[in-house]
């Protein structure tokens, strides 16, 4: 049973009336009742920018009674997760090759078998931390150096300005940039690399630049994802 408030999650218009003339921050609550009539509800917030795709996650929840769909869960269920793959993938429709009518049989050839692609998150935080200009905050961790690329992903709040944060690799520099118009919201950015990394120990490094940010620039989370070749 869902009890909410509903309108359309794309509607900014909507959305941006409700801020600009009401002042107020919306939340929407959705309650839902599972088999053994426990109750469990789920707030969502009224962010322009995040709110749909919240909404989105916790309705998946909700409704079509799906788990996680980022790294680092422990509740992976539903048409979203394959745990065997000599069954079919529930999401094979959505696939821009989907394979139709393949038998147990054929599922045993090689060629024929949805492809496991090689990866690892040798890290992911979720610090949750204000950042101050006194001490950068870092994390080390170690990759094998037997991956192809990398992407170093990371989520920040209060900050919209790239002069106000330098994000490093390895004492590299990543170029982080903000979303335009970000503002206070907060933000996933996905900073990819074409080379792996090389074995042993690595340091991200998040470096609080603007005093004036203080009080506001938060760390969310952080991680590291290593992907194989593109035949892996």
């Amino acid at each position: 049973m869902i009890c909410s408030t509903l309108f359309n999650p794309m509607d900014t218009d909507f959305q941006q009336d409700l801020a600009e003339n009401l002042r107020v921050c919306l939340l929407v609550t959705i309650l839902n009742q599972d088999l053994n009539n426990e109750f469990r509800r789920r707030v969502i917030t009224s962010s322009i920018l995040n709110g749909p795709l919240v909404l989105r996650h916790e309705l998946g929840h909700s409704i079509i009674q799906v788990g996680e769909e980022y790294d680092g869960g422990y509740s992976y269920f539903g048409v979203n997760a394959a745990h065997d793959l000599t069954k079919p993938i529930p999401w094979k429709h959505w696939l821009s090759n989907p394979p139709t009518n393949i038998t147990v049989d054929e599922l045993a050839n090689e060629n024929l078998k949805p492809r496991v692609e090689r990866s690892v998150m040798p890290m992911q935080v979720y610090p949750w931390t204000m950042l101050n200009t006194t001490s950068p905050w870092s994390v080390k961790f170690t990759s094998s150096g037997s991956y192809s690329r990398h992407v170093v992903r990371f989520s920040l709040s209060g900050l919209s300005q790239k002069e106000d944060l330098q994000v490093a690799l390895d004492g590299v520099d990543l170029g982080w940039v903000p979303k335009p118009g970000i503002g206070l919201d907060r933000w996933h950015y996905d900073i990819h690399s074409p080379n792996g990394l090389a074995p042993g120990y690595h340091e991200l490094v998040f470096t609080l630049v603007n005093e004036n940010r203080q009080g506001a620039a938060q760390l969310c989370s952080a991680e590291i994802l290593e992907f194989g070749n593109e035949d892996e």
